[in-house]
């Protein structure tokens, strides 16, 4: 025979309601914690005690009457069954008592001034409570615990938000768009980001992004460029701010799984409100106001473009971070990258034909002055090629080499239809009297051209103009 303790199962959580409304403001949220360790404890001692119930101690039937201090198969029976009821009893209690105590913190400010990392950690404890009491109970919980702390996590990913979503509006307010150094630390979170998704891609179980970034520390010079991908790129501050914020949701969701489509969703509202504020400061000259400039340069445009690639480089890092965590039944969000993925485009197409439409401005004003006469090179033809090589020298140490000969090719086009229709207008044709100065004209415009780096035909392709219109 055995001496059994019975527990009542209100002891689980160690708290009345009374006691429960009587926590002041500053233990919030906090208090949960150990409220759910002592009732683990408790549940645990509970848990052991019901495994070893009475055993009988005579061979006797379930209708015999046993011996003074034993139990028969039919009251082991019945004790054992209790005791799982007991149990499940006091798992279902503190379940509920410990949403309680959730509940009754969301009335007041206690979770608002909680870090996220708070939040994290209490997530993990409340989870890990979940567990405990599931495999003591032998089925799964359906309490309204992880309910009633996912809506407040929503909040704190809500919150998360927001506070990213004023930060970037004010960074890009003040933003100058100057050519920024790239942080050591920005550069390894990215770098390593590309190893851990590479790693999964080759079926290896990488370390979390932060984590392996943290471990790798931050010494060394900054950069002057950002490496993503094997590409460098140029980039101003408030972008670089941007990439950091995006490394920031990639972390979010690893903090809280539940919440990745919730992450996502986010996540693609601040790339919509970098795309859309870059285009209204650059695009729009808003930036002429909000920051003091002048005006809106070229150099500028190109380091706005410039930015957008390095965005559009990162996201399918991103992207493919957030397919990782995604249940397979919401990875169709993910298709909700794609119309980032064109604005963005759409967005550095317009720029890069902003840079020609302003060379072809200065074409076209300079040509409406230029006659086929001495002296040669006419000052027209002298300020063509200064606006081109002052181009050229704020492109180039910002676009990559296939959008500096992309731009230079259309300025060209550009120079070639207002070139033919004012020779027209003057009457000038191939092999007349003034063939000589036109010629002479465009040959010195080529030689300047041929001279700037990266473009090697881009002058004698001008030649062609005159020779074969």
């Amino acid at each position: 025979h055995s001496d059994v303790q019975l527990v009542s199962a209100d002891s689980v959580t160690g708290l009345e309601d009374d006691d429960m409304e009587a926590l002041d403001d500053t233990s919030g949220a906090k208090s949960l914690p150990p409220v759910m360790a002592s009732g683990k404890a408790l549940l645990q001692e509970l848990d052991a005690q019901a495994a070893t119930p009475p055993q009988p101690d005579v061979e006797a039937d379930d209708e015999a009457q046993a011996p003074e201090g034993y139990i028969t198969r039919a009251e082991y029976a019945q004790v054992a069954g209790g005791s799982y009821e007991l149990l499940v009893a006091a798992c279902d209690l503190a379940h509920v008592r410990c949403a309680k105590l959730l509940g009754v913190r969301t009335r007041d400010v206690s979770f608002s001034k909680m870090r996220i990392e708070e939040i994290v950690q209490l997530s993990r404890q409340v989870e890990e409570f979940i567990a405990v009491t599931e495999k003591i109970t032998g089925r799964q919980c359906h309490s309204n615990l992880r309910a009633s702390l996912m809506s407040q996590c929503k909040k704190v990913v809500e919150r998360f938000h927001e506070a990213h979503r004023s930060q970037l509006s004010l960074l890009l307010e003040g933003e100058q768009w100057r050519q920024a150094d790239v942080p050591v630390e920005l550069q390894s979170l990215i770098a390593q980001l590309e190893t851990v998704e590479n790693m999964k891609h080759a079926g290896i179980r990488p370390p979390s992004p932060v984590s392996a970034s943290r471990s790798q520390g931050s010494s060394g010079k900054s950069k002057s460029y950002l490496l993503v991908r094997g590409e460098q790129f140029a980039v101003a501050g408030a972008p670089l701010f941007m990439l950091k914020m995006v490394s920031e949701y990639c972390q979010c969701v690893i903090d809280m799984p539940l919440l990745a489509s919730d992450i996502l969703n986010r996540l693609l509202d601040l790339l919509r409100l970098f795309n859309k504020r870059t285009g209204s400061l650059v695009l729009g000259a808003e930036a002429r106001r909000s920051t003091g400039l002048k005006t809106i340069t070229a150099k500028h445009l190109a380091l706005a473009s410039r930015c957008l690639d390095a965005v559009l480089s990162y996201l399918p890092l991103a992207r493919a971070h957030f397919h990782h965590r995604l249940p397979v039944r919401q990875r169709i969000l993910l298709t909700e990258f794609d119309p980032v993925f064109q604005d963005y485009r759409t967005h550095r197409s317009e720029i890069l034909n902003k840079l020609v439409s302003m060379m072809e401005d200065t074409i076209s004003r300079q040509l409406q002055k230029w006659e086929a006469k001495a002296p040669i090179p006419s000052t027209s033809f002298q300020a063509i090629n200064k606006q081109m090589c002052k181009l050229h020298e704020a492109l180039a140490p910002v676009l990559s080499p296939d959008q500096l000969e992309l731009v230079f090719n259309n300025v060209q086009l550009a120079f070639r239809t207002h070139f033919l229709d004012h020779v027209r207008r003057l009457a000038i044709n191939p092999g007349g009297p003034q063939h000589g100065i036109v010629s002479a004209e465009l040959g010195f415009l080529a030689e300047h051209l041929n001279s700037l780096e990266g473009l090697p035909d881009l002058g004698e392709t001008l030649m062609e103009i005159w020779h074969h219109p």
